[in-house]
């Protein structure tokens, strides 16, 4: 399933980075990164709730996800 996610204090590549290691656990696919709106385009078999748990584990913060 396509997601859009936007972060909070997501603003250099090494945070790019972070958050996509983060995500591999739950098989997903960055399809796109917009650092300066702080958000990525995902493709996951995760739900918005294991997403949020992973996120929030490696010390970031979901804004929202779509």
């Amino acid at each position: 399933m396509r997601r859009k996610l936007r972060l909070h204090g997501m603003n250099c590549k090494n945070c790019v980075t972070h958050v996509n290691k983060t995500l591999q656990s739950l098989e997903t696919t960055n399809l796109q990164v917009c650092v300066g709106a702080q958000s990525m385009l995902v493709n996951t078999g995760g739900t918005s709730a294991l997403i949020q748990q992973a996120i929030d584990g490696a010390g970031h913060t979901i804004l929202g996800i779509d």
